[in-house]
């Protein structure tokens, strides 16, 4: 029982976690790849979420994905500007210009 405990639980679950990239990693790559092939220099979240993942992932998954993004540098969060009408206004994001061709 301590082999499993100290030893092999460990290794296990190292690979389990190692084994391929989760759904989060998976979905954002798809992101970069269709804002490439797209060639978007800005982005809505409805954008990513209907266009690039196809609907598959509703509007909280869609905002982690661009905060994977955002995080990686392929996505910056852009400031609305000018004057502001009633309502909240719908957030943005522009490219990284490195991405397109």
């Amino acid at each position: 029982m301590e082999l499993w405990h100290d030893y092999f639980r460990l290794h296990a679950a190292f690979v389990f976690e190692r084994g391929g990239p989760d759904d989060l990693l998976r979905q954002a790559r798809r992101v970069v790849h269709w804002l490439k092939v797209n060639r978007r220099g800005e982005v809505s979240r409805e954008d990513i979420r209907c266009h690039a993942l196809y609907r598959a992932v509703n509007a909280r998954r869609a905002d982690l994905v661009i905060g994977r993004l955002d995080a990686g540098n392929v996505l910056r969060l852009v400031r609305p500007q000018g004057l502001r009408q009633p309502g909240r206004p719908a957030e943005r994001w522009q490219v990284n210009p490195a991405l397109l061709p």
